[in-house]
């Protein structure tokens, strides 16, 4: 596991590296998921709608919840 020390911001933006972005697969303007769990906070990239289609190692792991939930955040993005 590796570790990195973060700084956050005045209203809790937390500031990355380009070597931490690269490492999760983090991109402009990509959603993430934040999941806590006993304190700890574990921070996943959401892939788009279009990488699910496109990439067979999603198949195994995709829900119809999970793609009901990318349809919300990909409508909501274009609303703003």
């Amino acid at each position: 596991m590796s570790e990195f020390i973060l700084t956050v911001g005045k209203k809790g933006e937390i500031y990355t590296t380009k070597k931490i972005r690269d490492a999760i697969g983090l991109r402009e303007n990509g959603k993430v998921v934040l999941k806590i769990k006993e304190g700890i906070a574990i921070l996943e990239p959401l892939p788009k709608i279009e990488e699910i289609i496109s990439s067979k190692k999603y198949l195994k792991k995709i829900n119809v919840d999970m793609i009901d939930e990318l349809l919300e955040i990909e409508e909501s993005d274009r609303e703003t």
